[in-house]
């Protein structure tokens, strides 16, 4: 893909989404949650209780940790020594260290993603040229369901035939959907001037997606609902700085992020907002909540450390706040045993 100035917007407003907050609700029971995150080039494992923490990797460069389905195996990225980015995949305990993907484009700093399929079988992935692939793990074959252009934010739906990502095809980022084998691709919210994949209901009937009119970056954010083929469009939020959006996982409830760096819950019709916890009193990355509600797992920049955050837990209220880890990388990722 040639690089060019609305190439690079693109990707700025891409990162500047990802970077208010990404926020996602699981089912879990707290007492059980192990946690996979990234601290200086290597992966890391942590209990819920900050207790017994392995290194994974040594020195191999691993990024962006993600817990496999069923909890025995993680992903993660890996820049080799041609300064290629590259998917990994360990067990659990960090044996069996294997090579899933081989990427023939040259590494460069953009905002990586992959997210396993629900049932483990695909891995849907940005390559570093920002093209949306699917991964099989059964044959190791890939296939590219993009070709030029920016994709970003892949995020399967909960019975997993269809992927919900962004997708620059007219210039600029657009929310879009597609069947797990390439076909039926299409734009959801054209009407705006650009937006993005945010959630899927647990159903998968309905999606969320973050829309603005607005052609600056950054630009003014609000979430709207619709279902999967782009009808029933409904605005829930309307501050125009919502970043994230996460249905609860029994769908009555979505999460979000509104302007003052609050995470909030509200009904799926836009009714009973009700703030939860403020975080804006550092910048944050990457949040996950209990089903239940009561504990919140979060990053938050350490004051005065370039790049470096806290990996923290506090109940709904923002109470018995804890620092499970410091100096930890960018993201992280939860499974319940």
């Amino acid at each position: 893909m040639k690089w060019n100035y609305s190439t690079t917007l693109i990707c700025t407003c891409f990162i500047l989404l990802a970077c208010k907050g990404d926020l996602e609700s699981v089912a879990v029971n707290t007492s059980s949650i192990q946690i996979v995150y990234e601290a200086q080039l290597d992966i890391y494992t942590v209990s819920s209780e900050g207790t017994n923490l392995k290194r994974l990797t040594l020195g191999l460069g691993g990024s962006h940790p993600r817990w496999s389905p069923d909890g025995k195996w993680i992903a993660y990225y890996c820049v080799n020594s041609e300064h290629r980015m590259t998917l990994y995949m360990m067990n659990r305990d960090g044996t069996m260290n294997e090579l899933i993907t081989n990427v023939s484009e040259p590494y460069q700093v953009s905002p990586i993603m992959f997210e396993w399929s629900p049932t483990g079988e695909y891995i849907a992935y940005i390559t570093p040229d920002y093209r949306l692939a699917v991964l099989d793990m059964n044959t190791r074959q890939t296939q590219m369901i993009t070709e030029g252009n920016v994709a970003a934010l892949p995020h399967w739906s909960p019975d997993g035939t269809k992927i919900l990502f962004s997708y620059a095809e007219s210039g600029v980022p657009d929310a879009h959907i597609v069947n797990r084998d390439g076909s039926g691709m299409r734009a959801l919210a054209s009407q705006f001037h650009h937006s993005f994949a945010s959630d899927w209901s647990k159903d998968s009937n309905k999606i969320l997606v973050g829309c603005s009119s607005d052609s600056t970056i950054p630009s003014p954010i609000n979430l709207f609902s619709m279902y999967p083929d782009g009808s029933e469009l409904k605005q829930l939020t309307f501050d125009g700085r919502t970043s994230g959006g996460a249905y609860s996982p029994d769908g009555s409830t979505i999460f979000f992020l509104d302007s003052s760096r609050t995470l909030c819950t509200m009904k799926t019709d836009g009714s009973s907002k009700n703030a939860i916890i403020y975080l804006g009193d550092y910048f944050y990355k990457k949040i996950k909540n209990s089903s239940d509600g009561t504990t919140i797992f979060y990053l938050r920049l350490v004051p005065n450390a370039l790049g470096l955050y806290s990996l923290c837990k506090s109940n709904s209220r923002g109470e018995n706040f804890i620092v499970l880890k410091d100096s930890v990388g960018s993201d992280f990722d939860i499974f319940a045993e």
